[in-house]
């Protein structure tokens, strides 16, 4: 025996009663069959109604044959009489979504000879499909057109034709219908037969606004949102925008000209920070060369390592990072490469210094020393490096792993004397 569908008598209904005829186990819960529904079952693109049956919840709902199945969390006894509460929330904003979609997809198809070949009402947006190129000015036209419908408010019509009225009719359809069709019509957008459920006047959807445009097969596929979808959507869209223009000191309807103008802005510091860099390249390159022909030796003596941690570890993908503190004191002066006479500092002060050194290695690679390494450069940039120093280029900032070797210095930070860090390092006993 076919059950009664309640939903199409009256799709504002929510609380009903039925008498249970039959609840057997499924792998999902528990199958319930009653003699009447208000719940609506998954079909036509359109989600299953959610809600409650007695004391148990209704987590899907799907017919077969006429007779249609509730998916419950639990049993109820067959042929008692139970009470049916359904979701109203869901149950509104599916017949939103629904609706909305009837009346973009009418003016669409109308407009430009298209067919509606896909719909899908998902938890967020609802997408479609037509089997036509449409251009985003195109769509924009037909939005405003169909939300012009929806502030006509006009009342839908929901029939079922007879077969020699139905044959007269002029109504969408994805396939060839047998038999009773239910034919649903919003006044002056469209007549679609479909069996969902759907709002009482136009008025009911409230806005529909589209979302995206995208080639899909030979034609495209739309993303939209209709009601209070809409005006969620709407509402975190204007807060992002108002929060972006109090970050550029602008009102929120001119944040696109002023992010367009600081993207000009940084495509503009990078590129003198590039020949920047290129400068200070050459000059280092001058100086080194200049320290050469003077015979100038920098050195650097490490007196004593007072403490060392292992600061951080972490991994990605591709990559695991070391880092570790060091806090170590040194003598730092410059010397005359022929007579040792220092040209420059003390070599009898001692400084203090703290640094935090990251190494980086390619997860997988077998370790191996990185004595003796050769110098190579940087294959973004060009620049010369060492490949003990490799992980990040000094002058581009790209990484770069040889492959050949295992931790490599990639950072080295220093750190002031008084920066207190997390507890989460773990002490390095000094080498004895």
């Amino acid at each position: 025996m076919e059950t009664e569908k309640l939903y199409y008598q009256d799709p504002y209904l929510t609380a009903f009663t039925a008498r249970v005829l039959s609840c057997e186990k499924s792998k999902s819960g528990w199958a319930v069959v009653l003699d009447r529904t208000a719940f609506y079952p998954e079909g036509g693109g359109q989600p299953a109604d959610h809600g409650t049956l007695g004391a148990v919840r209704v987590t899907d709902v799907h017919e077969t044959k006429g007779v249609i199945f509730h998916t419950c969390d639990g049993p109820v006894e067959i042929g008692t009489q139970v009470a049916g509460a359904v979701d109203w929330p869901r149950r509104f904003d599916h017949m939103q979504q629904h609706s909305g979609e009837h009346i973009l997809s009418g003016l669409l198809c109308s407009l430009y000879h298209c067919d509606n070949v896909g719909f899908h009402l998902g938890a967020d947006t609802v997408t479609i499909d037509y089997n036509a190129e449409l251009t985003w000015e195109q769509v924009m036209a037909a939005e405003k057109a169909a939300n012009e419908v929806i502030w006509q408010d006009t009342p839908v019509d929901i029939t079922f034709p007879a077969p020699d009225a139905l044959a007269r009719l002029n109504y969408r359809s994805k396939k060839a219908l047998t038999g009773q069709v239910r034919i649903v019509a919003f006044p002056g957008a469209d007549c679609c037969a479909c069996c969902g459920t759907h709002v009482r006047r136009a008025g009911e959807v409230g806005i529909i606004k589209v979302l995206s445009c995208q080639k899909f097969r030979e034609g495209v596929r739309l993303e939209l949102v209709c009601g209070s979808r809409a005006m969620a959507h709407l509402c975190r869209s204007w807060q992002q925008n108002r929060s972006i223009g109090q970050q550029l000191s602008v009102k929120p309807g001119d944040t696109a000209e002023a992010v367009e103008r600081q993207g000009r802005e940084i495509l503009s510091l990078k590129t003198r920070c590039a020949g920047l860099e290129e400068e200070l390249f050459r000059l280092h390159e001058a100086q080194l060369n200049e320290y050469i022909r003077l015979g100038r030796i920098n050195v650097i003596e490490r007196i004593n390592v007072n403490q060392a941690y292992l600061h951080f570890y972490r991994r990605d993908a591709q990559y695991e990072y070391l880092t570790v503190y060091m806090a170590v004191r040194m003598g730092d002066y410059i010397i005359d490469e022929h007579t040792r006479a220092v040209l420059k500092g003390d070599p009898n002060r001692e400084y203090s210094m703290h640094y935090l050194l990251t190494f980086t290695r390619r997860l997988g690679i077998t370790t191996k020393e990185a004595r003796g390494a050769a110098c190579t450069y940087c294959p973004n940039c060009g620049a010369p490096m060492h490949i003990t120093h490799a992980g990040q280029c000094e002058y581009c900032g790209s990484d770069i792993t040889t492959g050949d070797f295992d931790w490599v210095l990639s950072n080295l930070d220093s750190v002031k004397p008084d920066t207190v860090l997390d507890e989460r390092g773990v002490l390095l006993p000094p080498e004895k």
